[in-house]
């Protein structure tokens, strides 16, 4: 979308999909082109996504062009059956505690401890991405932190990083966005800020300082939305 393909449409507004859409750094690149003014990601671009194209089109088609997807919450949502099952086979074990309903005050003790949580609340996220309520959370200014979770439970290379989930409010503090956009699917990567570099070592890239956020508000992640 630079001038040369974009000033044909009069268009600097930019939607898309598709399997490219989950590479966030070519949408880095796109957003910071001076002739796009806003740019919006789908949760998921892979051919899952054709379910809700498909009800848009046919949405319009019956007159309606208000449906608009306010969230990525469209997954199963477990039973307390479903829970007590998924847990049983830890319950002796001494690497885990499992913890019951937990107030936010006990998540927040634990998370500053240290510990490394597993997060099961609600829907399932739709998509390829973990968006909180199917999350592994930790304290993000323990560079640590990083390398615990991947030799443990992910598995995968150190210099892939986790994602900052950051309140949409505090994001100047934390990205480089001047144009505000909003990323609350994490399909989008944002140069960091010095103070991102002390705050969330663990979950920017250790290379580049680039971070791919969730900006959570209270229209997409009302539970994880704590600011009192």
């Amino acid at each position: 979308m630079d001038h040369e393909h974009h000033e044909p449409y009069g268009a600097d507004v930019l939607y898309y999909s598709g399997g490219l859409s989950m590479n966030v750094k070519a949408n880095k690149v796109i957003a910071e082109l001076p002739g796009i003014k806003d740019l919006y990601i789908a949760p998921s671009g892979g051919d899952e996504s054709l379910a809700i194209g498909a009800a848009f089109v046919v949405a319009q088609e019956a007159g309606d062009r208000t449906i608009a997807l306010k969230d990525a919450y469209l997954g199963h949502a477990p039973t307390e059956e479903e829970a007590k099952k998924a847990v049983h086979p830890f319950l002796t074990d001494p690497n885990y505690k499992i913890i019951n309903n937990p107030a936010d005050e006990e998540i927040a003790r634990l998370l500053a401890q240290g510990k490394v949580l597993g997060r099961c609340v609600g829907r399932m996220e739709f998509g390829a991405r973990s968006l909180g309520n199917r999350a592994i959370l930790c304290d993000p200014s323990k560079f640590e932190n990083l390398r615990i979770i991947n030799e443990k439970i992910k598995f995968r290379d150190f210099w892939m990083p986790f994602t900052p989930s950051i309140l949409a409010e505090r994001v100047n503090d934390y990205l480089v966005n001047p144009k505000g956009l909003q990323a609350p699917y994490m399909t989008m990567a944002f140069d960091s800020t010095p103070l991102a570099r002390e705050h969330l070592k663990a979950a920017i890239h250790p290379y580049d300082f680039t971070a791919r956020p969730q900006l959570v508000d209270s229209r997409c992640q009302p539970g994880l939305l704590r600011t009192d």
